[in-house]
């Protein structure tokens, strides 16, 4: 598909990258949709809440597709940090990053970098997103009890949805590794 430039009131120049349909889809799944933009992997998230988020698909840790990670939505711990997108899960190493801001919100161990985040907008039932990355936000430093707390909700919701739940005697091991 060739890729057409919009101009809404802004300077950035916004191309069609894809159905909104397909990142609902991907959505459903709890996983971003993958699509190459101008010769960049991007990925697209969509909350609940119909808000719609994009970064750039390699892990910043290790290059890995983040798109193919569990993508928690921001209300399953909005309880533990409001505020944030979708939450973008690593499935090789489990970092955590969050869509909107591109900070990583949970590492397990250094180099977890942040992601690069593009702006998006809705187009009646086009997803277009800016040509240029987003400028940056001021880095996020959490306490490390509410970062281990944010990777282990994503991990227990990746392992709930890939095995039908875990038992409690499982949760408390995971609790007690991730501390």
């Amino acid at each position: 598909m060739a890729a057409q430039a919009l101009s809404a009131g802004s300077s950035a120049e916004f191309v069609d990258a894809c159905a909104l349909a397909a990142v609902d889809a991907a959505a459903a799944r709890h996983r971003g949709l993958e699509v190459n933009v101008g010769g960049v992997s991007l990925s697209f998230y969509r909350a609940r809440d119909g808000t719609l988020t994009c970064i750039e698909t390699a892990c910043p840790h290790a290059g890995h597709r983040l798109c193919d990670g569990y993508a928690a939505d921001p209300g399953d711990i909005e309880d533990l940090l409001p505020g944030t997108g979708v939450l973008a899960t690593c499935p090789a190493h489990s970092y955590v990053y969050d869509t909107k801001t591109g900070a990583c919100l949970a590492s397990f161990g250094a180099g977890a970098g942040r992601c690069v985040v593009r702006e998006t907008r809705i187009n009646e039932d086009r997803v277009l997103v800016s040509a240029e990355a987003s400028p940056e936000t001021p880095p996020l430093v959490l306490p490390k009890e509410r970062s281990n707390a944010i990777g282990m909700r994503c991990v227990e919701l990746a392992l709930d949805e890939k095995f039908g739940g875990l038992d409690p005697i499982a949760k408390d091991l995971l609790r007690r590794l991730l501390h």
